[in-house]
Formats: structure tokens, sequence, C-alpha cells
């Protein structure tokens, strides 16, 4: 039986686990779409595998802003991990941005190839923070002090 208690430590668990699965999903489908990119309906299913796994971070971002406790010092290890992860996904996204606005532009040569760089990074820079930020929040889950719902 669930306590009142347990539930947020059980929801941030799974939706840690969850994320943990989607970014390394999201990862290699990526690592298939830039190896090989054609349109097919399995890159369909990669574009709502990487926007789940992007709207579960924001999900982890909330649950450990909420339940963190700050004052311990893995608490403000993982504090800083999810600043660093905020400041980095919206470089990333930008990153990605200005990486599609040029390849629309520019066609062959060396900025065609900055452009894609610069997607690529966006898109693996985005996925691995938000892997390292899922995977730590599972792994100290269950460590004493650091969590509010204990």
């Amino acid at each position: 039986m669930l306590e009142k208690g347990n539930i947020p430590k059980k929801l941030a668990k799974s939706l840690s686990q969850l994320g943990i699965f989607l970014h390394i999903l999201s990862c290699a489908f990526g690592i298939m779409y830039f190896s090989f990119p054609v349109n097919s309906f399995i890159f369909d299913i990669f574009g709502v595998i990487l926007i789940a796994s992007w709207l579960l971070n924001i999900l982890i971002l909330l649950i450990d802003d909420s339940y963190l406790n700050k004052s311990t010092v893995i608490g403000k290890k993982l504090n800083r991990l999810t600043y660093y992860n905020i400041v980095l996904f919206i470089i990333g996204v930008l990153l990605i941005l200005w990486g599609v606005i040029l390849t629309a532009f520019i066609l062959d040569g060396l900025l065609f190839v900055i452009a894609f760089l610069m997607i690529i990074t966006g898109f693996f820079g985005i996925e691995m923070i938000s892997l390292q930020l899922a995977l730590t929040t599972f792994l100290n889950i269950d460590s004493r002090g650091v969590w509010k719902f204990e």
C-alpha cells in the first residue's frame, strides 16, 4: 500500500526511469536520423519520442525543484545540475534553431557543415544533459535527507 507521503517519491522514481529510457531511445533515433536522413514513418515516431522526452525532462525539473532539500551536499549538486540543464536546454534549442535557419539559406560549403554541426550539437547536448539529470535523480532518489518527501 502506498502512503500519502510516499506517492511523490514513487512518482519521481517512475518519471526518472521513464526519462532515462526515453532519452536513450531518443539518442538512438537521433543517431539513425543523422546517419540516414530520409523521410520515414519511423522518424515521425522519433519526433513524438523527442517531444515526450523534453516534456518529461521539464516534469523532472519541476519535481526536483519542489521536493529537493537544497541544504544537503547532494541536494546542492542536484540543484546546480537542474540550473545547468535549463541553461543548456535553452542553448541547445537556439543552436538547433539557428542551424536550421542557416541550412535553409546555404546549400553547400563550410557554412552548411557548421550549421549541420550546430544542429547535431544542440540535439545531443540537450539529450545528454537531460539524461544526466534523469539518471542522477534516479540514483539519488533513495538517499536520506536529500528529498523533502521523506
